[in-house]
C-alpha cells in the first residue's frame, strides 16, 4: 500500500476511535474527546498520523532492505522504471547530401514543451542515412503467382546507387499492426527469393537474385536491445521485459547483400527490390509507404542529469536524492533511473575528493583493504505523492566508510550523476512531437517520431518483492517446459498490467493464447560427441495476438530466451505450432548464444 493509504487510516482511527478511548480513559485522554476546529490541533493531529503512517509501511513491507539489496545485485533492471519508449523516423535533406552519414546510437532527440519541460530521448541503435527515398511500397498478390513485396527506392540527383553503401539496408515495418505483424512475418519466415532490378539504355529491365539469407530480423540479439541492463544481467529478461513494453521496437528487418546486386546493374537513379513470399494468406491488408519506412531507429527517454549537492550531516542514515531543476520547470518532471557516479568534496586545507562505491557490488573490498573506502548504497520507495504510479518513484541514498572512523570529516558535500527520466511527461505527447534538435542531435536533418510514445512504468515495489527474488531464483530448478511455469515467468517482467488497464487486459488473452506446452529429452551428435538436449513444443493460438505475425515474434523471443538461458553442454529446440492455421515454425537448435534462423514446416 501506499503511504497515503496508511495515512488515511491513522488519520481515521484519531478521529473516530479516539473520542471513544477518551470517555473510557478520561483521567490519562480526555482531551482527545475534543472535536473542535483549532488548526494547530488539526496539524498535531495529520503530523501524528503522518508518522504513525510511516512507521506502520515500514513494518509492512517485509525487509525490503534484504530482497531489494540483492534484486538489485543480480537483477537491477527490476529495480528500475521502465521509460518511456518510441520509434524515431530521420528526415535527412538528400538534395544537400553528399554521401551516407552515419548515426551513433546515444543522439538526443527533445521534445515539444509539455508542462515547460522538453522531454528528452536517445536513440538505441546507430542509423545510416542515405540521400534516397523510398518512392513506392506495394505488396502483389495475384492469384496464380507468389505474392511479392515491391519496393522502389530513389537516389537524389548528385548520388549514384553504387556510392551509398548499400550492404546493410535497414527497414521499419510500422502503421496499422495487422499490416505491420503481417509484413514482418513474410519477411522473417517466409521470403523465397529477392531480387533487384533496374532499367537499361536499350529500356529493357535487368534483374539480378540476391544471396542467400537476404532478409534478417533485427532487436533479439544481446546487442540490440534498447532498455540499459548490466553485463552480468541475464539478458533473456531484456527480451520479455520490452516485448511487454513496446514490442514495435522488434519491427525492423535489413535486407543484405543490396550493394553486390547494384554493382552488376547499370547505374540509374531508380531501383526496384522484389522480395517474393512462399506462403499466401486468404486475405491480404493495404499496403503503402506508410508501412515501411527507411532511417528509423528506436528511441528511449533516458539522459544524463546532475542531482543537487547532498552536505553529509552524519547524524542522518539517508538522503533524498533530487535531481537538479536545471533544464526542466519543474523539480517533479525529472525521475532517477540510475545512479552513475558518487564523489564527495572533503572541505579541508587540500580539498580533497573520493569516489564512493556501490555497497552492494561484486568488486567489494575485504578486510584491510577496505579500511577507508566509501561506498554509497540506494533505497528507491513511491513517491509521497500518493497512489498514483505516473508519479514514479524517489531514489533515497546512505553512505558508508568502511572499518576508520577517521574518514569521517567534520564536512563533505557529496555530488551525484545521474541518468533520468522524465516521469510522467511522455505520456501527453503524440506522434510528431518528438522533433526538437539538442547540442547532441545530428547535424543537416529533421526528425520525427512515428507512433506515440509509450508511458514511463513503475518497477513492481511494495509487497510480494520477496517473492518475486524467490521467483527468480527458483527458475535454476524449476523446468519452465511447462504452460503455467512460463505464463508465471511472463507475468513478472509484466510491469504495464499495474497500472494500466487495458493492457492488462490484452496481456492476459495473449497469455490465455499459451494453449500448452511440452518437453521431453533428447541427443544430438555435435562434431562426433552427443550431446543431450531438450525439446520444447509449444502450442499457440493465434487469434488471441494482434494476428499470426505477432504470434510468430512471440515464438522468437521464446525461442531466443530458451536459446540464452539453456546451460552449458547442452541445446535447447523450440518447435511452435499455431492451432487455428495449423502452421508449425520448427527453430533450429540453440547452443547458448549460437544464432541461427528457424525452419518452417508447412502444415502435413
Amino acid at each position: 500500500m501506499s503511504l497515503n493509504t496508511y495515512y488515511q487510516d491513522e488519520l481515521e482511527y484519531l478521529r473516530e476511535v479516539g473520542p471513544d478511548f477518551a470517555r473510557a480513559n478520561p483521567e490519562i485522554a480526555r482531551y482527545l474527546s475534543d472535536r473542535g476546529s483549532d488548526p494547530d490541533v488539526e496539524r498535531i493531529l495529520e503530523g501524528v498520523a503522518f508518522l504513525c503512517g510511516r512507521i506502520r509501511q515500514k513494518l509492512d513491507d517485509e525487509l525490503p532492505e534484504l530482497t531489494a539489496s540483492m534484486m538489485g545485485l543480480l537483477w537491477p533492471h527490476y529495480l528500475r522504471p521502465v521509460p518511456s519508449m518510441s520509434i524515431l523516423e530521420f528526415l535527412p535533406e538528400i538534395d544537400a547530401m553528399q554521401g551516407p552519414q552515419r548515426v551513433e546510437a546515444g543522439a538526443e532527440f527533445a521534445s515539444v514543451p509539455v508542462a515547460g519541460t522538453r522531454c528528452r530521448y536517445q536513440s538505441a541503435w546507430p542509423a545510416m542515412l542515405r540521400p534516397w527515398t523510398l518512392r513506392d511500397v506495394r505488396l502483389e498478390t495475384p492469384a496464380a503467382q507468389s505474392p511479392a513485396l515491391v519496393l522502389t527506392f530513389q537516389t537524389s540527383a548528385k548520388t549514384q546507387l553504387s556510392d551509398l553503401e548499400l550492404g546493410s539496408v535497414r527497414l521499419h515495418l510500422t502503421g496499422e499492426p495487422r499490416a505491420s505483424f503481417m509484413l514482418y512475418l513474410l519477411l522473417s519466415a517466409h521470403v523465397e527469393q529477392v531480387t533487384v532490378s533496374s532499367g537499361s539504355a536499350d529500356g529493357r529491365r535487368r534483374e539480378v537474385p540476391l544471396g542467400a539469407s537476404p532478409v534478417s530480423a533485427l532487436g533479439l540479439d544481446r546487442r540490440e536491445g534498447v532498455l540499459p541492463y548490466p553485463a552480468h544481467a541475464f539478458p533473456g529478461y531484456r527480451l520479455l521485459q520490452e516485448y511487454f513494453a513496446f514490442k514495435d521496437r522488434f519491427l525492423f528487418v535489413d535486407l543484405k547483400g543490396l550493394d553486390r546486386a547494384v554493382s552488376q546493374l547499370e547505374l540509374t537513379d531508380t531501383v526496384e527490390v522484389r522480395i517474393i513470399f512462399n506462403r499466401r494468406f486468404e486475405s491480404y491488408p493495404l499496403v503503402s509507404r506508410e508501412n515501411v519506412r527507411l532511417h528509423c531507429v528506436p528511441i528511449i527517454n533516458l539522459f544524463k542529469h546532475p542531482a543537487d549537492p547532498i552536505r553529509l550531516k552524519h547524524d542522518r542514515t539517508e538522503y533524498l536524492i533530487q535531481p537538479s531543476k536545471t533544464g526542466v520547470a519543474d523539480r517533479w518532471h525529472v525521475e532517477t533511473f540510475r545512479v552513475d557516479d558518487v564523489v564527495g568534496l572533503i572541505r579541508s586545507e587540500s580539498m580533497e575528493t573520493r569516489r564512493y562505491s556501490p555497497f552492494y557490488s561484486f568488486q567489494h573490498k575485504v578486510s584491510g583493504e577496505a579500511r577507508g573506502e566509501a561506498y554509497y548504497q540506494t533505497h528507491l520507495r513511491p513517491n509521497v505523492r500518493g497512489g498514483d504510479p505516473r508519479f514514479g518513484t524517489d531514489t533515497y541514498v546512505s553512505f558508508v566508510i568502511a572499518g576508520d572512523k577517521r574518514g569521517l570529516p567534520a564536512e563533505e558535500t557529496v555530488s551525484i550523476e545521474l541518468t533520468c527520466t522524465n516521469r510522467h511527461l511522455p505520456e501527453e505527447l503524440r506522434s510528431g512531437d518528438i522533433c526538437e534538435p539538442t547540442d547532441r542531435s545530428p547535424a543537416n536533418t529533421r526528425f520525427r517520431n512515428v507512433v506515440k510514445p509509450t508511458p514511463t512504468v513503475c518497477p513492481p515495489l511494495g509487497r510480494g518483492l520477496h517473492w518475486k527474488l524467490i521467483s527468480h531464483l527458483s527458475l535454476n530448478y524449476v523446468s519452465l517446459a511447462d504452460a503455467t511455469h512460463l505464463k508465471e515467468l511472463l507475468r513478472i517482467y509484466d510491469f504495464q498490467s499495474a497500472q494500466d488497464a487495458q493492457r492488462a487486459l490484452a496481456h492476459q488473452r495473449m497469455l490465455d493464447g499459451i494453449v500448452a506446452v511440452r518437453s521431453s529429452f533428447g541427443e544430438r551428435m555435435v562434431r562426433g560427441a552427443p550431446l543431450r538436449g531438450t525439446q520444447v513444443e509449444v502450442e499457440l493460438n493465434e487469434d488471441h495476438f494482434a494476428g499470426e505475425g505477432d504470434a510468430y515474434l512471440f515464438a522468437q523471443i521464446l525461442d531466443r530466451f530458451l536459446g540464452l538461458y539453456v546451460t552449458l553442454n547442452s541445446y535447447v529446440q523450440l518447435t511452435v505450432r499455431f492451432t487455428r492455421s495449423g502452421q508449425v515454425y520448427a527453430f533450429a537448435p540453440r547452443w547458448g548464444e549460437q544464432l541461427t534462423p528457424a525452419t518452417v514446416r508447412e502444415k502435413a
